[in-house]
């Protein structure tokens, strides 16, 4: 196949798999199924939030030097 009925090919596929998509969206049970699972994905996909981290300690006080 030359570069060009590849890219044909590729653009074919992807019309039908946006046709077969758009078809499916018009049944309403199909759309109510969408609905209910898209707050899953956000939650499946949102990052975990990390724990606050206690502050370090502070630096102990410098020490003198004894009087001699």
């Amino acid at each position: 196949m030359t570069a060009g009925a590849t890219r044909a090919v590729v653009a074919v596929i992807v019309a039908l798999h946006a046709l077969v998509g758009w078809g499916l969206l018009q049944v309403q049970a199909v759309r109510d199924t969408l609905a209910a699972a898209a707050p899953m994905f956000v939650d499946l996909l949102a990052a975990p939030r990390p724990e606050p981290q206690p502050a370090p300690p502070p630096p102990p006080p410098p020490t003198r030097p004894a009087p001699k």
